[in-house]
């Protein structure tokens, strides 16, 4: 259940901080402003550093657009001063920011702020939870990001300089230049670095700047306390076994097999987060040397089975090493538990093995195995030469259209009343060819029914006769004068 507190709502990643609760949570939020009128507003959209903060803001956005109102997105990490500096200067009814303040970084949430850019008080996040409580996930309405910037829906901007010049504008500018200050900064990875560092160099501040870079787990750094409990020990000689279950298949090239020694694991690592619910210890502060030992233990398969999938993915096993401090994989190393520091800082980048869209994939296998178009094949013109007694006997006509109407049951076909100057009109159908002997001409159609036939001409009487197939019928078609 989605519960605001101080201005905003926030929990878990992947418990209940989820794409679904952010579509829900934006929902009524729009529901809420469509009922005071404020159909089609701009609204501010921005995020910090956290960990799926900026895919979160796409995700409020994408709900936005398809209850008609036009985001207004701040397309990089920026403070929330700056969110709530843009809705006041902006005249925005409303605003959001992807946001756990100081929360631990396995939360992350969403500020709400109202015109002004103030936090929005609990009256207004009373009544957005109560219009989140008459929807369900299947009523949200949302537009894809992509195509909605490409529609215009969307703007994606920067006013960061305006919010620095709104600060610069408010303090003492020549004074803090005159008192060549030397500042330690440290902004303990989060988005405070680029508008602190940029307002202090500006004043010609000295500065000096630790902890700057994007890490969504601010640091990384376990706990060096642990507690163990009996679940660690089988996942601990899963581990410490592996090796040399590999080595005895890889000796005998068995390739396939030692992979499957890996993977098999693998499978009891996630297992093992079954068994221990991270998700939950994070939750309990009480928890968390319990978490740091599950962490721990856990950092520590990763290590040894990503090297031993050197041979089979080298570039990635290197990848994992750094990301795990670049920690030792040597051969040595892959049957020891604990090669890790204690407060192991780990490395945060992309997902090394991303969860494949299945559809998309066979949908790209089943364009790649279509086979090939072939190429377009002329038939060559071929000439035939008439001699000039057998040219007079041709009948030639020039007609003239009276009517064309669509073929009943028929997308392509259309029925033609044409008329050849004489004393009758030729009837409904779609004329084929015209072919002449003997003083009889056959016009080959096809009717309003969609039925391939053919009329035969009499001269000079003039009787149109109707064939199916050749066959002749006794109906008669009825003659109309040429009206000039």
């Amino acid at each position: 259940m989605i519960k605001f507190g101080t201005g905003g709502w926030g929990a878990v990643i992947a418990d209940e901080f989820t794409k679904e609760n952010i579509r829900l949570l934006m929902a009524g939020l729009c529901r809420l402003m469509e009922k005071e009128g404020l159909a089609g507003a701009e609204v501010c959209v921005g995020y910090d550093r956290r960990f799926l903060s900026k895919e979160s803001a796409h995700w409020a956005a994408e709900v936005l657009v398809g209850y008609g109102f036009h985001p207004y997105v701040i397309n990089r990490s920026s403070p929330t001063p700056l969110m709530m500096f843009t809705v006041k200067k902006r005249g925005e009814p409303y605003g959001i920011a992807v946001t756990a303040s100081h929360n631990p970084a396995i939360y992350n949430g969403i500020k709400v702020f109202t015109a002004g850019g103030r936090d929005a008080d609990e009256t207004v996040t009373a009544r957005i939870e109560a219009e989140i409580a008459q929807l369900t996930p299947a009523d949200v309405r949302s537009v894809d990001y992509d195509e909605a910037v490409a529609q215009g829906l969307i703007t994606e901007a920067n006013p960061m300089n305006e919010y620095l010049d709104s600060i610069l504008s408010a303090v003492d500018v020549e004074a803090i230049k005159s008192a060549a200050l030397r500042i330690g900064f440290d902004p303990m990875y989060g988005v405070s670095w680029s508008s602190l560092s940029m307002l202090l160099t500006t004043c010609r501040c000295d500065l000096e700047i630790i902890h700057d870079r994007h890490d969504a787990l601010f640091g990384g750094k376990l706990p060096a306390e642990r507690e163990d409990s009996p679940e660690d020990c089988d996942l601990k000689k899963t581990v410490c076994a592996l090796r040399d279950r590999y080595e005895a298949e890889m000796e005998k090239l068995q390739l396939q097999n030692g992979l499957d020694e890996i993977f098999k694991v693998i499978d009891r690592a996630n297992k093992y987060i079954d068994e221990t619910t991270p998700w939950t210890l994070g939750k309990d502060e009480s928890k968390r040397v319990r978490l740091a030992t599950v962490l721990y233990n856990l950092l520590e398969t990763i290590r040894v089975c990503g090297g031993l999938l050197k041979p089979f993915m080298p570039d990635t096993a290197a990848e994992i090493a750094r990301r795990l401090g670049d920690a030792r994989t040597d051969w040595d190393s892959l049957t020891g538990f604990g090669i890790l520091p204690a407060d192991v800082a780990t490395v945060a980048g992309p997902a090394l093995f991303p969860r494949i869209d299945v559809e998309k994939e066979l949908a790209a296998l089943e364009e790649l195995n279509k086979p090939p178009v072939p190429a377009l094949q002329i038939e060559p013109y071929s000439e035939e030469k008439v001699d000039f007694d057998t040219f007079c006997k041709s009948d030639l006509r020039a007609v003239k259209v009276k009517d064309c109407q669509p073929v009943k049951k028929s997308d392509k076909l259309l029925c033609f009343t044409l008329d050849d100057g004489t004393e009758s009109t030729f009837g409904p159908g779609t004329i084929l060819q015209v072919t002449g002997t003997d003083g009889k001409s056959f016009v080959d159609v096809i009717t309003e029914d969609g039925v391939t036939g053919r009329i035969a001409i009499t001269q000079p009487a003039g009787d149109w006769q109707w064939y199916i197939n050749g066959e002749p019928e006794l109906e008669y078609f009825e003659l109309v004068p040429y009206a000039g």
